[in-house]
């Protein structure tokens, strides 16, 4: 057996086997702060959503339509900063909904697209725009604001730099006519002080070939733009399929043509990944760009300034498949059947690892947690998440690596921490022993917490059958928050003790908004040894939410502070309710660039709220919310498209494959009465 390379050749200490039969541990005690509330709420109750969080997860940044200070009375949908005790209107003076974008890295300042008019030279006739607010002043970023009249076109944010300072997005709109003269097709732009600059061009002036633009990558410095297009902008390029281009400092380069003899092969190239510094490109193609590369099956290339390398293998018929990298794109994780290590003796796809510096070292993830060199049967599932240096990464597999994993062959998650392999997805066997088993890694620690989320009960005290949160700590998994009504995962802090998530259900008693969704933070009362009436939540012990189990402690402030409700005493949340009984069906296959597509029936009338997540790689991609009203035994079609930040984030992560996607339903009565439904689809670009 060979060690992980670099940072996983030293095995990470806190991580041990978690064996189903593991010792008693220390109870996880959470206290549950509501986050999206204001001083002043007022108007039309309405959910929230959470759209960005500090490291430390103490500022969150939210949407809402409700009024939560006094100055907002538009009833549209604003961006409100919470931090600590303090929630402070973002965007004061706007009047129709905000699309947000990102933020500043203490969340003070922000970039948002909306279809309103703002400033003065916004005079393109009510199409989105994207606009910068500092904390004092708006400036729009998407449109030359020189009194000019401005073309019917909208623009879609793409980036930003980290301070906010250049701001990228899409156009139709020729805003440098004197270059951009393709047609009013699909170009990047950056707004960057108060020029506006065209990123996705040829050299040539004017530049006027006619063909749209496709992935777009922005280094988070700024300063470099990877995109993808299918026209021909280096004269060397001599097919009609998709080249990735580098467009730095004035000059646009063609970075994935044919190295090795032979004509362009008839195979797009696309988009994976770029490293924090601009300087290198990993990208996907059939094509055997290369010698080494032997077949037309996709394989993994990484782009310096040196030229292409084949990453991959690409030598037998087996494809390979990116998941994930590392943000200097030092270590690349993949998929593939083909074994590529002494100690792969199977014929089923497993995860690797690979270093991409020098000469470099191949790492089987996936393997028994002995190390012995024997075939094990099973499919691999896919890479739930990874740590920026690869010193903890959590892969789904049906394979069976330690001897705990007893369930004949169901899906469980597993982490690979330097040498050691764990069982992560421990529980009751009535739950994780079932052929659709899942559970999504949502994000880890520095102390060593994992969050997971799954409709799968992992605890005894979970019997909802709902999607719910629950953290793992010192190999103790806790339900976060013991409510009949679904729960989201939204942030961890760095450091994993804060954990911010959202729900329709009141926890706490200054949540009066009824079944509206609301953002919580979960933190970390008590970390103390099991005592009477207490147990671990493998074996179906209270996760200590604020119940009567001895040596429990009170929430800071005491008493007369607000105590969040023990297990079954939800307000607003009546244990008789007759809520209505959902329907979802969809096509099992869509495009994310087409928008997902979802056919709801609900037995009562009612409002609708929808949204889809897609795990890719480390991040959650989640769409926006899509409201209906339903009628009462009809089927209505709702469609949920991503924003073009995260769509683009998850068109590179997709690459060739395809990856599941979980649409979330809540349906809310006229008596106020919900009910909520996941569907699981696949997603291809």
């Amino acid at each position: 057996m060979r060690p992980f390379p670099g940072v996983l050749r030293a095995a990470v200490a806190a991580a041990t086997l978690l064996l189903a039969a593991a010792p008693a541990a220390p109870a996880s005690h959470q206290v549950h702060e509501l986050v999206t509330t204001g001083p002043a709420p007022h108007g039309t109750a309405d959910g929230a959503q959470v759209v960005w969080t500090s490291e430390d997860a103490e500022t969150v940044l939210f949407v809402t339509a409700e009024g939560l200070v006094d100055q907002d009375d538009d009833g549209a949908e604003d961006v409100y900063r919470r931090a600590g005790t303090t929630t402070t209107l973002v965007t004061p003076g706007t009047s129709l909904d905000i699309d947000f974008g990102t933020a500043s890295a203490d969340g003070a300042e922000i970039v948002f697209s909306t279809d309103e008019a703002l400033t003065d030279g916004d005079d393109d006739g009510s199409q989105t725009d994207v606009y910068r607010h500092d904390g004092a002043t708006i400036t729009l970023a998407s449109d030359n604001d020189d009194g000019n009249a401005d073309g019917a076109f909208p623009a879609r944010f793409l980036d930003a730099s980290p301070d906010l300072g250049r701001v990228f997005f899409y156009t139709l709109e020729p805003l440098d006519p004197a270059v951009d003269q393709d047609g009013n097709r699909t170009d990047a732009y950056v707004r960057d002080g108060s020029a506006i600059v065209l990123l996705t061009r040829s050299d040539d002036t004017p530049d006027t070939a006619t063909t749209h633009e496709q992935d777009i990558a922005v280094s988070p410095d700024g300063t470099t733009v990877f995109w993808s297009t299918t026209r021909k902008i280096d004269p060397g390029d001599d097919d009609s399929y998709a080249d990735i281009y580098l467009r730095a400092g004035g000059t646009t380069t063609m970075l994935t043509d044919r190295v090795q003899a032979g004509d362009d092969a008839d195979a797009h190239a696309g988009l994976l990944a770029v490293s924090d510094d601009g300087t290198k490109m990993l990208f996907t193609t059939d094509e055997p760009l290369v010698e080494a590369d032997e077949n037309d099956l996709p394989d993994v290339y990484l782009w310096t300034a040196s030229g292409v390398r084949l990453i991959t293998s690409g030598t037998t018929l087996h494809a390979s498949i990116f998941d994930a990298a590392t943000p200097d794109l030092g270590m690349v994780a993949f998929e593939t059947s083909e074994a590529l290590t002494s100690d792969d003796l199977d014929d089923d796809a497993d995860l690797y690892v690979t270093t991409t510096a020098g000469s470099p070292v191949t790492t089987l993830v996936s393997r028994t947690a002995s190390g012995d060199p024997s075939p094990v049967d099973g499919l691999l599932l896919g890479l739930d998440f990874a740590a920026d240096d690869f010193g903890r990464i959590f892969f789904t597999t049906t394979e069976s690596l330690v001897a705990a994993d007893d369930d004949g062959g169901d899906p469980d998650v597993y982490e690979r921490a330097g040498a050691a392999i764990s069982l992560v997805t421990t529980g009751p066997a009535a739950a994780t022993d079932h052929p659709d088993f899942y559970a999504n890694v949502e994000g880890v620690g520095t102390d060593g917490t994992v969050a997971l989320s799954t409709e799968y009960p992992l605890t005894a005290d979970d019997d909802d059958g709902a999607d719910d949160v629950y953290v793992r700590r010192d190999g103790v998994t806790s339900l976060v928050a013991d409510t009949s009504e679904e729960t989201s995962f939204e942030a961890l802090s760095a450091d994993g003790a804060t954990l911010v998530f959202s729900t329709v259900a009141a926890l706490t008693s200054d949540d009066e908004d009824g079944l509206e969704q609301d953002a919580y933070a979960a933190r970390e009362a008590v970390h103390e040894e099991p005592g009477p009436g207490q147990g671990s939540g493998d074996d179906g012990g209270d996760d200590g939410g604020g119940g009567d189990d001895a040596g429990g402690t009170p929430p800071p402030g005491g008493p007369s502070g607000p105590v969040p409700p023990g297990p079954g005493t939800l307000p607003n949340t009546p244990a008789d309710v007759t809520r209505p009984v959902l329907t979802l069906s969809a096509t099992r296959s869509q495009r994310a660039r087409r928008g997902i597509r979802v056919r709801v029936r609900s037995s009562e009338a009612g409002a609708a709220t929808a949204r889809v997540a897609v795990k890719v790689g480390r991040r959650t991609v989640r769409s926006r919310r899509v409201r209906a009203a339903l009628a009462a035994g009809r089927a209505t079609t709702l469609v949920l498209r991503f924003g073009a930040r995260d769509l683009a984030r998850l068109t590179r992560g997709l690459g060739g494959r395809r990856v599941t996607a979980r649409i979330t339903v809540t349906v809310v009565d006229a008596a106020g009465n919900a009910a909520t439904k996941t569907l699981a689809v696949r997603l291809r670009r």
